[in-house]
């Protein structure tokens, strides 16, 4: 079988979780003797759009390079020429199954041409860039709210890009139609965790028939877990309770929540040590998570490699998750249940599915729960190395992989996708003319201005 990967990102260029998950399963579907070939975003930009060719790690990727362009703006997800350029791709290739990863870097009706070349495919939600150009649906002032379609929110978009109310609405219908109508033309819809369906599957019509919840299981890791010192008796100045955290170092994923408990509990007689593999991406956090220096013994280690990961289980006793964002998966609740190391994660999107039995879910948010969850451990050292031994091993990637293929095998043998009805080009076209007449009037009056001042001077 010929297997075509769309991601918006591949390595080396970028390797965010998703851009490592489809290179994982592309090399399991080619280890198993199929053809792949993955066709990738990329924030190179070429005036003619000229993809370029090349191969990471054996796979086959094609760079989708994009018109040079100052500014994209967050609602405008469709692009025409790279659309053109993929049409060439499918109608070369032609590949028996898409399997499309996302829309951002790339454009919308990708799937929907698939279907309209014959090509049957299956889309897969990373995250919630569906229903949020900001792709997590998080807002610290708490005006984001659970998506009722797959309209932006205006709270965001409106923020960003403060252009007139009617262009603002455009892009949003646009950008709903663009996601509804490639939701509309894939064959299965995959979902990561049953938290992640249940936000996004209502707001896309997904039937029983084509909705799959797919985990996508434990990234590669070399080596084994290192040993450390055991959990004491009792927690002491001496031997105090080492709290862990990896992946990038931002707010909403939990980490000032982390520090704040931590600190509660020192006043409280308790003796803890945080540990933060990752690189801290938010303005004024490192301010703050050295400010907590002076409370309790904290590491910041820097950048974050996975390759790391062995030693962590030497480190700490406790990983702490706690995000207030709708995770849709979270591959480091695998990574700690490799460990061995139980968990601390909230009650926000689909880690709480996988750490029954080995970990603790809090409410997203609340500092109090978080507290008195740590408290408990600290207090019942015994409760904390049950929770231990109960880690299970996690599925590796792999298992995703190769069920991948049974679905791809099943898509196809159901015959040529049913093509969508096409989308409302009149009103697309209406509305940019109405844009770019928008841009001419405003270079219109900034040159005007310009000249004014000329003459004043």
């Amino acid at each position: 079988m010929k297997i075509l990967h769309l991601v918006h990102n591949f390595p080396p260029e970028f390797t965010g979780g998703t851009e490592l998950y489809v290179a994982h399963v592309a090399a399991v579907q080619q280890a198993l003797g199929h053809e792949v070939l993955v066709a990738a975003g990329t924030d190179e930009r070429d005036e003619a759009c000229r993809p370029v060719e090349g191969v990471h790690d054996g796979i086959r990727v094609l760079r989708l390079r994009r018109y040079p362009r100052p500014q994209v703006l967050m609602t405008d997800t469709f692009d025409p020429l790279l659309l053109r350029t993929l049409r060439a791709v499918y109608d070369r290739e032609r590949p028996h199954v898409v399997h499309a990863h996302h829309w951002f870097n790339l454009t919308t009706s990708h799937v929907a041409l698939a279907a309209e070349m014959g090509i049957p495919a299956a889309l897969t939600f990373h995250d919630l860039f569906a229903v949020c150009p900001r792709f997590f649906r998080y807002r610290a002032d708490g005006q984001c709210a659970k998506p009722e379609s797959l309209a932006p929110c205006a709270a965001c978009c409106d923020e960003d890009y403060p252009f007139p109310d009617w262009e603002r609405q455009g892009d949003y219908r646009l950008r709903a139609a663009g996601i509804q109508r490639d939701a509309d033309a894939a064959s299965r819809h995959l979902f990561p965790s049953r938290a992640h369906r249940d936000t996004l599957a209502p707001l896309l019509g997904s039937g029983e028939e084509k909705t799959v919840v797919l985990p996508h299981g434990m990234l590669p890791l070399a080596g084994e877990p290192t040993a450390g010192d055991p959990v004491p008796d009792a927690f002491s100045p001496e031997r105090p309770l080492r709290i862990g955290f990896w992946g990038n170092l931002v707010r909403p994923k939990g980490v000032s929540h982390l520090l704040e408990a931590a600190a509660r509990l020192q006043d409280k007689g308790c003796a803890v040590h945080v540990k933060f593999w990752g690189k801290v991406l938010e303005p004024g956090l490192q301010e703050e998570i050295d400010a907590h220096r002076a409370y309790f013994p904290l590491d910041c280690h820097g950048e974050y490699a996975r390759e790391i990961l062995p030693a962590v289980r030497g480190e700490v006793d406790l990983a702490c998750f706690v995000s207030e964002l709708q995770e849709s998966y979270s591959f480091t609740v695998d990574e700690a249940a490799w460990l061995g190391l139980p968990v601390v994660v909230s009650d926000r999107g689909a880690p709480q599915e996988r750490v029954t039995g080995w970990g603790r879910v809090v409410r997203a948010g609340a500092v109090d729960d978080l507290e008195r969850a740590l408290a408990d451990l600290y207090a019942r050292p015994e409760a904390l190395r049950a929770l231990a031994r109960s880690a299970p091993e996690p599925p590796p990637v792999s298992v995703a992989g190769t069920r991948l293929v049974d679905i791809y095998e099943e898509i196809v043998a159901e015959g040529p996708p049913e093509v969508p009805p096409p989308e409302d080009v009149a009103f697309r076209l209406e509305h940019w003319f109405k844009r770019i007449c928008a841009r001419e009037s405003w270079l219109q009056d900034l040159g005007n201005q310009d000249r004014g001042n000329i003459k004043e001077t």
